[in-house]
């Protein structure tokens, strides 16, 4: 050992001892404690309660001054003058040079730490045998402290606290010691506390929750009776929910209320693994197929074009005004995981106006279409830029150049490739048992394993650290295709409306969750908020009408190409390309994914960037919600666009032909899918659901009536 271990090592008993000096005062009281808890086996001949049989196995000797070890018996004062010598020693050795000091110091400090470390060592093993509580009452623990034991036997048999110490086991008026009433006492009060949440939880949550949905579905109802469309419903369940926060604030005093973290991660927590996975699987299941696959290879374009476009635009927007100042993102890296989030469209009031409008097959499919992949697109894209997997290196260094747009495209490609072959692979599983426990015969099996399903998928997704949105819906999709021809004509239509009555639910709570977390806000956010409306509103342009242009183009160059006449080319129109604009609003996908911005954020830009950003998200939802949903209607009484009129489900896909991709999808579709999860069911796997289920109950209550 060198001089730096042994002065090392000098120095650590020095401290250890004289802590153990500040100590010896307390040996003193500890065995006077000892001593007045001592049990011999003698006293257990007047114990009545058993006592004599738990003290004759724990027998404790009076623990004092003389009987304890040699090294407890050692004075203060020599110990002091051990540690002074040590210390002296010490600094001697320390300031010679190497090779100065002698043989004979060397073993005076050997000596000297070997005595002082076996009186340490000897404390430390005295110590462990007599040990005492907190509250110094307690002088030993473990199992065989006779005291807790004899407290654990006085649990069994209570004694009345008299002289003779009688056994009264069937008297249950007897009290027992005050330790276990004190006991009793707190267990009381732990249950009285589980029974106030629960009666604060079903007064200030479940009541008020279960109210206002019952008051919005009301006003729903009338609603549409009187035809009223300028007020969508989401926006009334937004007000309705921003007071319903101000009120549970105010009055409920819930952490969460008081936490914006916390509150935030409960928002993001319900909205992922609740709200969502309902939502993008019934966007996939109740599809007009036929239409859907037509006009697919344009959905794409608008979809995957369309979002690069604008998140593009928009996050040169935000950068180039933050760095003028305007507001206070100036990275490049917060303007475009910002982009990509608030590109994600959820015109859910305008789909809803559509419905009841019967618009025009071309717009309603072209724009559930691009929403329904834009939202994949878009979490892709966020995914990758919230991501430091891809934007920084090992050092914490940001990349830059073509390695930056490397790892982008790589990011891209990775999570949107693993996520849509799970989400295909888990629906083809789903099918093929449905196909194997013959799910006809029983409705309710049906419908529930198709909704468990979607949350399967979701959760296995963001397991794997894949897009649980991107696989549920394609999931969806697939099973919407193979998997209703397995089951029965009214099993298929049940399991359609009751999916996609809880996607209304879901979509309701997502919007009342908007407008409980106005509560959070800040008023940073405010400014930035109002930038973005314009921001948006800019890259939704480039993302409609440049791609509309060539998508028309596409469109005439193979109906040329096919032979088929103009009117069955199914052009977009400048009056459907304003409506599509138009339907740009924003909603849940935008609302979780800004819960999930990492706190590189608040590093970047400063503290509080994060909330100002989820406040600019909230605010950009509510007024796009309130201008573009209310006035969906009006714009197509305006433009001219037809509404009211049924369609069949092969509207579009009879007149239009896609070229080589219909080649393409049809090959895959009877080479591998069909023959895999059909099978000698390939003829029933058009079911017809398009048709609603309170239109089949009608129609059954008019062939039983009586003519």
């Amino acid at each position: 050992m060198g001089i730096g271990g042994w002065l090392f090592t000098s120095t650590l008993l020095i401290h250890v001892s004289r802590a153990q000096l500040s100590s010896d005062l307390q040996d003193s009281e500890i065995s006077e404690i000892a001593e007045q808890c001592e049990i011999k086996e003698a006293d257990g001949s007047e114990d009545t309660l058993g006592h004599a049989l738990l003290a004759s196995k724990v027998k404790r000797t009076v623990i004092s001054g003389s009987e304890l070890p040699v090294s407890q018996s050692v004075e203060p004062v020599l110990r002091q003058e051990r540690l002074a010598a040590i210390e002296q020693l010490r600094t001697v050795v320390a300031k010679q040079q190497p090779g100065e000091t002698t043989q004979e110091q060397w073993q005076q400090l050997l000596d000297l730490s070997s005595a002082l470390l076996s009186e340490v060592r000897s404390d430390s093993v005295v110590k462990d045998e007599i040990t005492h509580g907190a509250d110094g009452l307690q002088p030993f623990r473990g199992d065989n402290d006779p005291l807790a034991a004899r407290d654990r036997h006085d649990y069994d048999y209570i004694r009345d606290g008299s002289t003779n110490d009688a056994v009264l086991e069937d008297d249950p008026l007897i009290e027992g010691p005050a330790k276990h009433e004190h006991t009793n006492a707190t267990l009381g009060s732990e249950e009285e506390e589980v029974v106030e949440k629960k009666i604060l939880m079903a007064k200030f949550v479940v009541v008020p929750l279960a109210a206002v949905f019952f008051f919005v579905f009301t006003v729903s109802i009338i609603m549409e009776k009187h035809e009223i469309t300028w007020l969508p419903e989401s926006a009334i369940m937004i007000a309705v929910g921003v007071f319903l926060g101000f009120l549970m604030k105010m009055y409920t005093h819930f952490d969460f209320f008081q936490d914006a973290e916390q509150f935030g991660e409960m928002n993001s927590a319900i909205l992922n693994l609740i709200l969502l996975p309902i939502i993008m699987f019934a966007s996939g299941w109740a599809v007009r197929r036929q239409d859907f696959y037509s006009q697919f290879p344009y959905i794409l374009m608008f979809a995957m074009c369309g979002v690069g476009l604008s998140t593009v635009v928009i996050a040169c927007l935000i950068n180039w005004t933050g760095s003028m100042g305007l507001h206070f993102v100036t990275g490049w890296r917060t303007a475009f995981a910002y982009a990509s989030l608030i590109s994600a469209t959820d015109p859910v009031a305008t789909l809803s106006t559509y419905a009841k409008l019967k618009v025009d097959p071309l717009l309603n499919i072209i724009v559930f279409g691009e929403s329904v992949i834009n939202d994949a697109v878009a979490i892709v894209l966020f995914n990758v830029f919230n991501s430091d997997d891809y934007m920084v290196d090992y050092r914490g260094v940001h990349h830059r150049g073509s390695r930056l747009l490397l790892n982008i495209f790589y990011g891209v490609f990775t999570i949107f490739l693993s996520s849509v072959l799970l989400g295909i692979g888990l629906g083809m599983i789903y099918t093929l048992i449905a196909h194997w426990a013959d799910a006809r015969h029983n409705k309710k099996g049906q419908i529930l394993n198709i909704v468990a399903s979607c949350y399967l998928t979701y959760a296995l997704a963001e397991s794997f650290h894949m897009s649980g949105i991107i696989a549920t819906m394609f999931a969806g999709l697939l099973m919407g295709v193979y998997m209703k021809p397995h089951l029965s004509q009214e099993g298929s239509a049940l399991a359609t409306f009751f999916v996609k009555q809880l996607a209304m639910l879901a979509d309701c709570a997502v919007c009342l969750l908007i407008g409980v977390s106005v509560v959070q806000l800040t008023t940073k956010g405010w400014r930035f908020g109002l930038w973005t409306m314009l921001f948006c509103l800019v890259g939704r342009a480039f993302a409609v009408f440049p791609v509309g242009i060539v998508c028309n183009s596409f469109k005439r160059t193979v109906g040329r190409a096919s032979g088929i006449p103009q009117h069955g080319w199914n052009l977009l129109s400048p009056q459907h390309m304003f409506m599509m604009w138009h339907a740009g609003l924003r909603g849940a996908i935008a609302l979780a994914l800004s819960l999930e911005l990492g706190k590189w954020v608040d590093v970047i830009e400063g503290k509080g960037a994060r909330p100002a950003l989820q406040t600019a998200t909230f605010l950009l939802i509510v007024v796009f919600l309130l201008v573009f949903g209310g006035t969906t209607q009006m714009c197509l009484d305006h433009l001219g666009i037809e509404t009211g009129r049924d369609h069949p489900p092969d509207y579009l896909s009879k007149t239009e032909d896609m070229g080589p991709l219909r080649g393409f999808f049809k090959g895959l579709d009877k080479n591998l899918f069909a023959p895999i999860l059909l099978g000698d069911r390939r003829t029933e796997r058009f079911v017809d659901d398009d048709k609603d289920v309170e239109d089949m109950l009608k129609t059954a209550q008019e062939r039983a009536r009586p003519y």
